[in-house]
């Protein structure tokens, strides 16, 4: 390892010793959040306690609330069906309890908590509503966040066959974005 892409932050301390850690940028990573494949450029390091009797070791993702808010908005404009784990992941990134938007969406908490478990399915029009007052709850609390509203709701969803996206994100400037190449296929799908 090179002295720039290894170093120890004094900082940055092991959460089980206490002790430093080294600390290595990771190019590429690729993970799995809430069922959802998404792949990491720069952001992401590798962290591995230095001393030898702890050797705890594992990833930080910087900004991972922001990161969320972004994966969740790409999925809300996704051409794919929605399922009901990857609508409780962004009920969850708005901090939005299942009373909260079973009401903004005038359905009962039961039948939401039995789309989120893959119980029952959406009509196409509720799975709208749906994506629409996300939308709308995301940009309210990121107004940085932009969505193309008309786009959004021409959206025809289409049920996966066996595929699923790969959202590509890269760190760029202390923030999170969707690469052009990961908007294409989102498009293009």
């Amino acid at each position: 390892m090179s002295a720039e892409t290894m170093m120890v932050r004094p900082a940055f301390t092991c959460g089980r010793c206490g002790g430093p850690v080294r600390d290595e940028a990771v190019p590429g990573f690729e993970a799995y959040v809430e069922g959802l494949r998404v792949t990491l450029e720069g952001g992401v390091s590798r962290f591995t306690c230095r001393d030898t009797a702890c050797a705890a070791a594992g990833h930080v993702v910087a900004d991972e609330q922001h990161l969320a808010a972004r994966l969740a908005q790409a999925r809300l404009t996704h051409p794919l069906k929605l399922d009901g784990p990857e609508g409780r992941f962004v009920r969850r990134v708005l901090d939005l309890t299942q009373a909260a938007l079973a009401a903004r969406l005038e359905i009962t908490k039961v039948h939401l908590s039995s789309w989120e478990r893959r119980q029952v399915a959406f009509s196409p029009a509720l799975e709208m509503r749906f994506r629409l007052a996300a939308a709308a709850a995301l940009q309210a609390v990121h107004p940085g966040f932009t969505f193309d509203w008309p786009a959004l709701a021409r959206l025809k969803p289409r049920v996966a066959e066996g595929e699923r996206p790969v959202f590509r994100f890269v760190w760029v400037l202390g923030g999170w974005r969707l690469t052009p190449s990961s908007a294409a296929e989102s498009a293009a799908a």
